[in-house]
């Protein structure tokens, strides 16, 4: 297993390279219990560049794009519009809007912040906006490692459950020719 560290500093290579090789989602879960958190809305990017600064107390990500009009700037944008709306509805329930990032081609390790902020974001004040900023307190942004095997697993169960439904497919149109 991999240090806490050496996982930041895989981060920080990734971030280096100045393009995207980062996939990153934004999602708002509500807790039905400790242990299972409900997904309602998520957005997903392919095509953002991350940057990010560490400090004593924060982790800030920078999550840009290259145009403030971006598809996918405009889905996540949404997503961290839609989760001040629901804050304002129900400042009681349990809710967080939560940040992934995932190394494309690393799959055995990715990085999530939980309970942060966001803020609109843009290189130049006269520029508008064209990405979003997420500030977490420090623990509340890690690094994990799946054990060795994992993907495999998941990719195995994957394959299995495609399988199944494939063969259930073909058994509900045989039945329903006859």
């Amino acid at each position: 297993m991999r240090s806490e560290k050496e996982i930041f500093e895989l981060l920080e290579g990734i971030i280096a390279e100045e393009k995207s090789s980062v996939a990153c989602g934004i999602t708002i879960q509500r807790m039905k219990s400790e242990a299972e958190p409900e997904a309602i809305r998520t957005a997903f990017s392919l095509e953002a560049a991350i940057k990010s600064h560490i400090t004593e107390l924060w982790t800030v990500v920078d999550v840009v794009f290259d145009d403030c009009l971006h598809y996918d700037y405009l889905q996540m944008l949404a997503v961290c519009e839609d989760y001040v709306e629901l804050q304002k509805g129900k400042p009681l329930e349990r809710m967080s809007l939560v940040l992934t990032l995932t190394p494309l081609g690393e799959y055995d390790f990715f990085f999530a912040g939980v309970d942060g902020f966001w803020a609109y974001y843009t290189d130049k004040a006269t520029e508008p906006c064209h990405g979003l900023r997420f500030i977490f307190w420090k623990e509340q942004f890690a690094g994990y490692e799946l054990k060795p095997g994992a993907v495999e697993e998941m990719i195995a169960g994957a394959i299995d459950e495609l399988h199944f439904s494939i063969s259930a497919n073909e058994a509900l149109n045989s039945y329903l020719n006859f």
